[in-house]
Order: C-alpha cells, then structure tokens, then sequence
C-alpha cells in the first residue's frame, strides 16, 4: 500500500523542479543526485542511465531517499523527504513523456532557457550524442512522506 503525502505536499511538490535522489552503492556510500521528476499516479520517474551511479545504486539497493525542496516559488525552511523503493524501467510511458516535456521543455521558463542558450544547442546535441549506456528511468513507489527541518545552512538549490 503506498503512502499518502501529508497536507500540504500537493503544492510543495508543484514548486520543486529538481529533487535530490539519495542512493546507497553495493558499499554502502551514500549518492545524491539532483534530477528532474515527475509525479504520476503516486509513483515519481526520474530519467537516468541504467549504467550511471544512480541507476547501478537503485539495482544494487532498492531503498531510496527523495528530497524536496520547493525551490519554484519558496524558501521554506522544511523539506519534503520521501522514502520508498525504487527499481529501473527501461521505457517511459508516452504519457510521462508529456509531463517532462510540459514541464521542463514547454512550461515558460523552459522556453526562456531554450532561448537564452540557443547558441549551446549545437554543443548539448553532441553532448548527448556521445552519452553512453542505455537509458532508463528510475520508478519510485513512496512508502513514508514527512516534512524535515533543513539543517542550518543547507542549501538544496541548484
């Protein structure tokens, strides 16, 4: 059974672009990777490569931490922290598809950025032209939601 976010997630997960994922490596050493998200029927997908630090921590390690920070319009002093399973899918859904593009390419601000860095394209296509590994998308089901303080001088914004 999955958790129920508690009052007031709803628009504290609208305001957060980037959410830091916590992993574990088969060692046991702590990852947090910033990476876009969307939410969709109660789970959250994160695109990452299957062969990239997250995606080998989530195969080795299910357990993961997602934390956020409702950057978009605030500066709250709590953070919104997430536990739950993860585990690596190979394709997206069209229908997820849609939300990254809506809310990371098409939203205004993704416009804008599209705009102000039209002279990086050329550089950005090679980049991923020569990224390696397949892709893949991190799926996580959330088992526990609770707002956090944010530590004294912690700064979760990109």
């Amino acid at each position: 059974m999955r958790a129920a976010p508690p009052l007031g997630a709803g628009p504290f997960l609208r305001d957060s672009m980037v959410v830091r994922l916590a992993t574990l490596s088969p060692k046991g050493a702590p990852l947090l990777t910033p990476i876009w998200f969307v939410e969709d029927r109660g789970r959250f997908y994160m695109n990452a490569r299957r062969d990239s630090p997250a995606g080998r921590h989530v195969a080795a390690n299910p357990e993961v931490v997602l934390l956020f920070a409702g950057e978009k319009h605030s500066r709250s002093q709590r953070v919104l922290r997430v536990r739950g399973r993860a585990r690596l899918r190979r394709r997206l859904a069209a229908r997820l598809l849609l939300k990254f593009a809506l809310k990371y390419h098409f939203s205004l601000g993704g416009l804008w950025n599209l705009i102000s860095s039209l002279q990086t394209v050329r550089v950005r296509l090679r980049y991923y032209g020569q990224r390696t590994g397949q892709s893949g998308t991190i799926e996580m089901t959330p088992v526990t939601f609770e707002f956090v303080e944010r530590p004294r001088g912690a700064e979760l914004n990109i």
